[in-house]
């Protein structure tokens, strides 16, 4: 074995990232040297973020990339998928992002021109833009880009689709399943003949206190049901050499590449500069795309390394 000196890298992947960067964290307070953090597809644990509609507004791009890929465009956008992507980013940052901070703000026809606009980039029926918050969730666009062919989106992998869910029709068959083939016929079903169970409710992340609101992003497809702590800034700042590099692919409803980019850019310098970032075509699980594994790959070699790949 012989390893003890070893530079140590902690590895995470989707909520694994938390786990990666709240374990890098104890063992930096506890004097045990952590060289890195790998955070693949989750993010960067930093805890609730000062500016949660720009990181929102952000995601834009991830989903014009996806509609792209669908071919569901406009034509002049579907001409050059760069171009569209750098649309979709200065439209996200310099206009949508301080439209969604306070769309009470704009004028009824500025609102209009923003809903049109946000309807353009990502391929979804203007009528599918909520005029008043300006904000269609994640779970919103997945099931709103292909509703017309009777398809939702996959979560991992936008550009993966499968038959939209008839919840109503799923519910009869339970039911049929549950009374007569199987003969129970007492009492009524949580969830379907009367009120669901609060189930998870009160389940501790060691994490911020979830909240209605922060469980209502849950539900719509934005991530956990409430933020992280600041497990990633905390372990950097008490260790000056600890470095990070994160992934996320370009195509997952649960993460974004542009996002993430701002996030980093607004950390303090010193801890900024020790971050490596990489958007990857793909999901989620972005190595599993032929080509991309091998960059992920030469990536991640270079990185635990100590080398730099651009």
């Amino acid at each position: 074995t012989k390893r003890e000196a070893a530079p140590l890298f902690l590895i995470g992947e989707s909520f694994g990232t938390w786990r990666a960067a709240g374990a890098a964290e104890k063992l930096v307070e506890h004097g045990v040297p952590v060289a890195g953090m790998v955070l693949v597809s989750g993010g960067i644990p930093l805890g609730d973020m000062p500016d949660r509609n720009r990181t929102r507004a952000l995601t834009l791009p991830n989903r014009t990339a996806t509609a792209f890929a669908l071919g569901k465009l406009p034509a002049e956008l579907e001409k050059s998928r760069a171009a569209a992507l750098l649309q979709s980013q200065d439209f996200a940052d310099q206009v949508y992002a301080p439209a969604l901070a306070d769309p009470t703000a704009l004028d009824a026809g500025k609102r209009e021109e923003v809903a049109l606009e946000l309807a353009r980039l990502q391929g979804l029926d203007p009528k599918l833009i909520d005029r008043t918050t300006l904000w269609v969730s994640p779970r919103d666009f997945r099931k709103g880009l292909l509703a017309s062919e009777g398809k939702t989106l996959d979560i991992f992998d936008m550009r993966k689709t499968a038959p939209s869910v008839d919840a109503a029709a799923d519910e009869k068959l339970a039911l049929e399943w549950f009374r007569k083939r199987l003969g129970y016929v007492g009492g009524s079903y949580a969830g379907i003949e009367s009120a669901a169970l609060p189930v998870g409710e009160n389940w501790a992340y060691d994490q911020s206190p979830i909240t209605r609101e922060s469980l209502a992003r849950a539900m719509a497809g934005e991530g956990p049901p409430s933020a992280s702590r600041p497990w990633t800034l905390t372990a950097m700042q008490k260790a000056p050499k600890l470095r990070t590099f994160v992934a996320t692919g370009i195509y997952d409803s649960l993460n974004g590449c542009a996002s993430n980019l701002v996030t980093v850019a607004a950390l303090p310098p010193e801890v900024a500069e020790r971050f490596t970032m990489r958007c990857y075509e793909g999901g989620h699980m972005m190595y599993e795309e032929p080509g991309t594994d091998v960059v992920f790959n030469s990536d991640i070699a270079a990185f635990l390394s100590g080398g730099k790949r651009e």
